[in-house]
């Protein structure tokens, strides 16, 4: 029976067992626990802290710089070692709190006064943010004017 191979018992290249589960419950459960593993393990390996305020609780992986990420978080833990390796060079580990914050600076855009987004989002009331609403303003009561005067010629 030398010839002759359980599949159940090989392993792949990726050193987990090939099992095709006829139960889809099972087969979701045992995926998740292996990329968990995967997870887990990697994050242990950069010191098993936020690398900001030193947390080790809620540790997220995050890419260090957005615009060089080739792979969702999400999709890294499934690929082969190579690939991984790669794109987790790119990453650090950051708690819950530290990564929203970092996430909603590297969104919010940066005041820059005498516009719309000085004035209306970070509510500056420096003389060029306060100008350029007195400007706007005007522009819009013009605007206005405008129109009911073509609806009344109309």
């Amino acid at each position: 029976m030398r010839g002759i191979v359980n599949p159940q018992v090989v392993r792949s290249s990726r050193t987990r067992p090939a099992m095709a589960y006829k139960n889809k419950k099972k087969q979701n459960n045992f995926q998740n626990e292996w990329i968990q593993a995967r997870r887990f393990e990697w994050i242990a390996s950069q010191g098993g802290k936020c690398v900001q305020c030193g947390s080790a609780e809620n540790l997220e992986v995050d890419h260090i710089n957005r615009q060089e990420k080739t792979l969702k978080p999400s999709q890294i833990w499934s690929r082969r070692k190579e690939v991984r390796e790669v794109e987790l060079l790119k990453c650090q580990v950051l708690c819950y709190h530290c990564h929203k914050i970092k996430t909603i600076n590297e969104f919010t855009k940066p005041l820059v006064h005498g516009t719309l987004n000085g004035y209306r989002k970070h509510k500056c009331k420096c003389f060029d943010c306060m100008e350029w609403m007195r400007e706007d303003s005007r522009r819009k009561r013009a605007a206005q004017r405008l129109r009911k005067l073509e609806a009344l010629n109309n």
